[in-house]
């Protein structure tokens, strides 16, 4: 899991949070203040869809559309940091040894963006 640079001949571009996983690749495009830059979310998709199985989120403070996703529209698919709360929220309190660590980020998740 780690933020991720990759170029080509239009020159560089971040994937905010890339996680690799057995046969599969998750890119997050995390938006808090920032705008979209010209072209961001088909920057990204072309330069990670070779990956395997690669699946795209589009990561928000609130319900927002995304702008620069138009060749790979149909590919992202949009969260909101409150629904990411409450999925990690659900997946730790349904388990026992969870690490504090867990709810220290949730604490902050709710404290941030206030969820």
């Amino acid at each position: 899991m780690r933020e991720e640079t990759r170029a080509d001949e239009r020159g560089k571009t971040r994937a905010d949070l890339v996680i690799y996983g057995t046969g599969w690749t998750l890119v997050v495009e995390a938006k808090t203040f920032a705008v979209e830059q010209p072209e961001q979310l088909d920057r990204l998709y072309r330069l990670w869809t070779d990956d395997p199985d690669p699946q795209f989120v589009f990561l928000t403070r609130g319900e927002r559309d995304q702008k620069t996703a138009e060749v790979s529209a149909g590919r992202w698919t949009p969260l909101t940091w409150e629904q990411v709360a409450d999925i990690a929220s659900s997946a730790a309190t349904s388990r026992a040894g969870v690490a504090p660590g867990v709810f220290d980020y949730l604490a902050t998740l709710k404290g941030f963006h206030r969820v």
